[in-house]
C-alpha cells in the first residue's frame, strides 16, 4: 500500500492531521472558493494570508460590497471606509444593506489633536455647532464635496510587494493543485520569504490590460508552453469592474512537446464554480493549442512568433467571446 506524503510548499514541513490547513487558492477575503489542504501547513498559511492576501482584500472590498459577494464561511463584506485621493482624501463608506448599496460622505474623523468634517454642507453646519457647543476648539478640513463617479480601483493605496506575492501564492497554489511538480518552481516560491523584493517580483509578476466582462468572475489560465518553455499562470479577480489580470510566470522549464492549458472560472453573481465549463473551455483550447503548434511546426520563425503571443491571444479570446 503506497501512502503518498504532502509537504507544505514554502517550509516543506510534511503535512498532517495536526498541522495540515485550508488554503484558499483565490483568498477568501475576495470570495474564492478553490481550496486544497495539500499546499500549506498553519503557521505559513497564517503567516502569508495575514501579511499578503490582506492586500488583495484592500484593493477589492468595495468590489465584494457591490457584488454581494460572500466568503467561504457565507459571510458577506457589508461595510467599508475609504479614503481616495480623487476626492481629495475625503473618507466616504460603502454599506450594503437590504435594500442596496449605500453610500455616506457624511463622516466625522477625529485626530490626536483635531477633528475633521467632511460630506453635504448641512451635515457639516450642523456637526460644526454641535462640536462647538460641546467646546470644541478645532475644526480641521471642513469640505463641501460633490461627487459624481467613484473609482473602485484602489491600487495607489495598497502595498504592491504584498500585493504581488498574494497574486504569486494564487499563481503557485493552482500549478500545484493540478498535480504538477514543486521542483519546477522552487525559485520563484522563495520569493515569498524574501523581503523588500519588490524589483525582483516585477519580473515575475505583471499587471496585463484587457476588457471588462458583462458577468462577475474570478478566472485562473495557466499555461504550459513548449515553445518558449514557460509555465505561466493568469489571475483575473472581479471581471466584470476591472480590466486588468495578473501574469505569473512561474518557470522557465517546461519541456513536454505539447502545450497543456488548465482552466478555472467562479461565477460571482450565481456564487458557483463553473466546472463543466471549464472543462469544455480547457479541452477546446488546448486542443486549438496544439493544432496551431502542429500547423506551425516545420517553420521555426513562425513558431516563434506564435508561441510569444498565442497565451494571451487565448485569454483575451476567452474574456470577450465567452465570458
Amino acid at each position: 500500500m503506497w501512502i503518498i506524503m504532502n509537504n507544505c510548499y514554502l517550509c516543506r514541513q510534511v503535512l498532517s492531521k495536526e498541522n495540515e490547513s485550508v488554503e484558499h487558492i483565490i483568498p477568501n477575503s475576495i470570495g474564492g472558493r478553490l481550496k486544497s489542504k495539500k499546499l500549506l501547513c498553519k503557521k505559513c498559511n497564517s503567516k502569508l494570508g495575514t501579511e499578503y492576501d490582506s492586500e488583495v482584500s484592500k484593493m477589492f472590498n468595495a468590489s465584494m460590497i457591490i457584488s454581494g459577494v460572500k466568503k467561504d464561511n457565507n459571510k458577506n463584506l457589508s461595510k467599508e471606509k475609504f479614503y481616495d485621493r480623487n476626492f481629495n482624501n475625503m473618507p466616504f463608506e460603502f454599506e450594503r444593506n437590504k435594500t442596496g448599496i449605500k453610500i455616506n460622505f457624511n463622516q466625522i474623523i477625529r485626530n490626536k489633536d483635531s477633528i475633521s468634517v467632511s460630506g453635504n454642507k448641512k451635515f457639516v453646519e450642523e456637526k460644526k455647532k454641535e462640536l462647538l457647543k460641546n467646546n470644541t476648539r478645532i475644526l480641521k478640513n471642513e469640505s463641501v464635496n460633490v461627487v459624481n463617479e467613484i473609482n473602485l480601483n484602489r491600487e495607489d493605496q495598497i502595498d504592491k510587494e504584498r500585493l504581488f506575492k498574494s497574486i504569486l501564492k494564487t499563481g503557485i497554489g493552482f500549478y500545484l493543485e493540478n498535480k504538477n511538480n514543486v521542483e519546477k518552481i522552487e525559485n520563484v516560491i522563495e520569493n515569498l520569504s524574501q523581503e523588500n523584493n519588490f524589483n525582483k517580483l516585477k519580473n515575475i509578476v505583471e499587471v496585463r490590460e484587457t476588457k471588462r466582462t458583462n458577468n462577475n468572475y474570478h478566472s485562473l489560465f495557466l499555461f504550459k508552453n513548449p515553445i518558449t518553455t514557460r509555465i505561466t499562470c493568469y489571475v483575473l479577480y472581479f471581471s466584470k469592474y476591472f480590466n486588468n489580470y495578473f501574469k505569473v510566470e512561474l518557470s522557465k522549464n517546461y519541456i513536454e512537446k505539447n502545450f497543456d492549458f488548465d482552466f478555472y472560472l467562479y461565477n460571482l453573481i450565481k456564487n458557483t464554480e463553473e466546472k463543466e465549463i471549464s472543462k469544455k473551455i480547457q479541452y477546446e483550447i488546448e486542443t486549438m493549442l496544439n493544432k496551431e503548434l502542429e500547423n506551425k511546426e516545420n517553420d521555426s520563425r513562425e513558431l516563434n512568433e506564435v508561441g510569444e503571443t498565442i497565451e494571451e491571444l487565448m485569454i483575451n479570446m476567452i474574456i470577450t467571446n465567452i465570458l
